[in-house]
């Protein structure tokens, strides 16, 4: 059973039943997903463009096909055993025109069924699901020998929003529609189908598993993907995307809290993103909906702590510096309990909330499915649905995050050094 209750159009605002039609016409239906999202409205209304963005509607100058599309998210959502983006990922990609056998033979890569533009994504989507830092430059060299800039980023966007989105569906134990289950059965040859039926998790403790919380270091890399600069897009006119570096920067607010004289400096995690315009245009309002809302419920610490998890689980170190300053500054959080995050468990410095939202953070992260009905009972009797769905995205969020700036090895500015 769904463990957050949907939604449905005659229970939303005008406004939002807007934005669920909006993902009908994309989608077929109103999803489970849409009419979860529902209990935060904000969210509901910028997570439609910014998926949209790179996985419905081809962004321009790209070459990355749809069926190519697919296959990622596919593969993505198999490695994490995503089963509502499995079942609903292999009816959309027949739909589009994928070839049955390539969904038949998606985990052996190197079947002669795949043009060799696909093994190399497939591959990619892969490694970086499994750990992004380990993807080697000899790797990525050779994926620039097939893929554009552009491509890559687009491409990781994908693979890092399906860590996202299959962790998010995992979590909060999310089903398959009714329609879509008849759809499915009738479409959906029988060899690829997957049980309808909900995997229930068996385990007591998920923090058990090894994971490592100590700070991140600050390596000096070799950039893999550029940054667009601001008068690259002025020399094009794309004034569009240039509002969406005019937003990061006032929200992010990153020359208040270091150099006051930085304060005009976009974030090279957004100028990454300026490679597909449609994509950072999106992306920043969709980010403001649960990590910069004012009118969110969820105490801003709570959140930076649990952002703070995920940057040093996944070993991160621009979202960590960033974050730890976030903390400090508009969250509250003592640089002791920061110091002491990697003995959250025994430390004294942390409350029970706190602690709550540092296990719930390592449990999405580490495996989503094993989610305990305890941990999550425990998290359901401190945060109302709408603030469960919330904290479940932003944490989540940061699997793309994280993933995205480990795999283009996106520096820190220097004003953050």
């Amino acid at each position: 059973m769904t463990r957050i209750s949907i939604l449905p159009p005659d229970r939303v605002s005008l406004e939002t039943n807007g934005y669920y039609q909006m993902s009908a016409a994309t989608w077929g239906i109103v999803s489970n997903l849409i009419m979860i999202m529902g209990h935060c409205p904000q969210v509901t209304k910028t997570l439609v463009p910014f998926a949209n963005s790179f996985i419905f509607f081809p962004i321009r100058g790209s070459r990355l096909d749809r069926n190519l599309r697919e296959l990622i998210i596919n593969k993505v959502s198999l490695y994490n055993q995503s089963h509502y983006s499995i079942t609903h990922h292999t009816l959309i990609a027949l739909n589009s025109g994928v070839d049955p056998q390539k969904l038949l033979h998606i985990k052996d890569r190197q079947n002669s069924i795949f043009s060799e533009r696909e093994r190399l994504a497939l591959h990619y989507a892969e490694l970086a699901s499994a750990d992004s830092n380990a993807v080697e430059d000899a790797f990525f060299s050779e994926l620039k020998k097939h893929f554009s800039d552009q491509e890559i980023v687009e491409m990781t966007t994908i693979i890092g929003h399906f860590n996202l989105l299959n962790r998010w569906f995992n979590a909060l134990h999310v089903e398959d529609e009714p329609d879509f289950v008849k759809l499915y059965y009738a479409r959906v040859p029988p060899e690829l189908q997957t049980s309808i039926s909900y995997y229930r998790p068996t385990t007591t403790k998920t923090y058990n598993q090894k994971y490592d919380l100590t700070r991140p270091r600050l390596k000096d890399d070799t950039v893999r993907v550029p940054p667009v600069e601001p008068t690259d897009l002025a020399a094009r006119n794309d004034f569009d995307t240039l509002s969406s570096y005019t937003l990061a920067k006032l929200t992010w607010r990153a020359g208040e809290i270091n150099d006051p004289n930085a304060f005009d400096r976009v974030p090279n995690l957004i100028k990454t993103w300026g490679h597909c315009p449609e994509i950072a245009r999106t992306l920043v309002p969709f980010v403001n909906s649960f990590l910069f809302n004012e009118d969110s419920t969820i105490d801003r610490g709570l959140k930076e702590l649990a952002v703070n998890v995920v940057g040093r689980l996944n070993k991160t170190y621009y979202t960590t510096s960033a974050h730890e300053l976030y903390a400090q500054t508009f969250g509250r959080i003592d640089r002791k309990q920061l110091d002491d995050l990697e003995n959250w468990q025994s430390s004294t410095l942390f409350t029970d909330i706190q602690k709550l939202v540092i296990e719930y953070s390592i449990a999405v992260s580490l495996n989503s499915n094993e989610v305990t009905d305890e941990l999550f009972g425990r998290i359901r009797n401190r945060f109302t649905e709408a603030e469960t769905v919330e904290l479940t995205l932003l944490i989540c969020h940061f699997q793309l995050a994280t993933r995205f700036i480990n795999l283009m090895k996106i520096q820190v500015e220097a004003f953050r050094r």
